[in-house]
């Protein structure tokens, strides 16, 4: 049992944000509570990873304000080429009139930019322990 995983190292995260800084602090955050994170500059570097194994992440965190694709356009382009898994959206904007549009998604959660920190963490261990 020595080499044996905890839950939260299984679980694999990818996280999406064209600030630097705001990914780093992301995959420092998530990596000392125990998850695989990967980071993504735009939503188009993020297609690229994700478009070549779907199945690779099982949560991808997404800012929607990017240059060259959208979160929300990653979603879409993600959800007609299959992939199931959930999306939490971190956004500076709360997005409200996107809200048809996020459940036709099927966003798990959208947590805004400049709340505590705990708000996404709490957001992300109810999609792991419901997964």
């Amino acid at each position: 049992m020595a080499n044996e995983e905890s839950p939260a190292q299984r679980f694999r995260i990818l996280c999406v944000d064209d600030e630097p800084w705001i990914r780093d602090l992301l995959r420092l955050l998530l990596q000392r509570a125990g998850y695989s994170v990967e980071t993504a500059a735009d939503g188009q570097d993020a297609w690229e990873t994700l478009s070549r194994d779907l199945t690779a992440f099982d949560l991808v965190i997404t800012d929607n304000e990017m240059p060259k694709l959208s979160g929300l356009a990653l979603v879409e382009r993600l959800r007609d080429a299959g992939f199931t898994r959930n999306v939490v959206m971190f956004s500076a904007s709360v997005l409200s009139q996107a809200g048809d549009r996020l459940q036709r998604l099927n966003i798990a959660a959208v947590v805004k930019k400049g709340r505590p920190v705990t708000e996404l963490m709490e957001q992300i261990r109810r999609i792991e322990t419901e997964a």
